[in-house]
């Protein structure tokens, strides 16, 4: 006969302190929420308090935090072709200052520079066209797709519209220094690790591995009554 050690061990005697776990498990939701209410609002959070209360989702955080600094564009890693469109579109931004500077002064030769800024922002465009062409993944460092058609929104042959390199520091950049165009934050990575946790443990019970040992430890018990 199974003695009540066992049968303690394996769950099938109830545990006097359960109500002290779901009181556990109330307050554990609790303190994420509390948790992350103080990360939206741009306060401080303790790792060790992080550690507490998000248990086995803790390690989550290092790791994404790990993947997103990967994923960040680094401009000693440009390629060739992003550098040289960078250095033409340069030159046609230069050429466009003149002519602001010029035509701010009332100066007829004013639109000699712009003309000239047209055409280098159109070689420059043109050159891009053709590297993205031959190399697709050049495109993700670009805040905007290079193409200029009738269907494009963002792109033209102008001051506004040229496609920005994402770690350029141009006003015009459009996006953030990320192959994802996106920059999570540290903070952001935090709330998004708390969140999956309040949804584990607020979403509904369902038959869990324990539920299924003690279907299993019954049948031993009935097999056992019956011999």
């Amino acid at each position: 006969m199974l003695n009540a050690y066992f049968l303690y061990a394996c769950g099938a005697v109830p545990v006097k302190n359960s109500e002290v776990s779901k009181d556990d498990h109330s307050k554990r939701i609790k303190k994420l929420q509390e948790i992350r209410e103080k990360l939206i609002a741009g306060e401080e959070v303790a790792n060790r308090q992080l550690r507490t209360w998000l248990g086995e989702y803790f390690d989550d955080v290092a790791q994404e935090w790990a993947c997103e600094q990967d994923m960040r564009l680094k401009p000693q890693d440009k390629p060739d072709a992003i550098r040289e469109y960078e250095r033409r579109l340069k030159k046609a931004d230069f050429q466009r200052a003149k002519a602001e500077s010029a035509s701010s002064r009332g100066k007829a030769y004013a639109g000699k520079f712009y003309n000239k800024a047209d055409v280098a922002y159109e070689r420059a465009l043109e050159h891009l066209q053709e590297q993205v062409s031959l190399d697709p993944a050049l495109e993700l460092w670009l805040d905007r797709t290079p193409d200029n058609g009738p269907t494009t929104s963002g792109t033209s042959i102008d001051f506004h519209g040229m496609p920005r390199v994402r770690t350029s520091r141009s006003m015009e950049n459009q996006s953030q220094a990320s192959v994802t165009g996106y920059v999570r934050t540290k903070r952001d990575i935090k709330i998004e690790v708390v969140d999956r946790a309040l949804e584990a443990l607020t979403a509904e019970p369902t038959d869990s591995p324990d539920a299924e040992q003690q279907a299993k430890l019954q049948d031993m018990l009935r097999a056992l009554k019956s011999r």
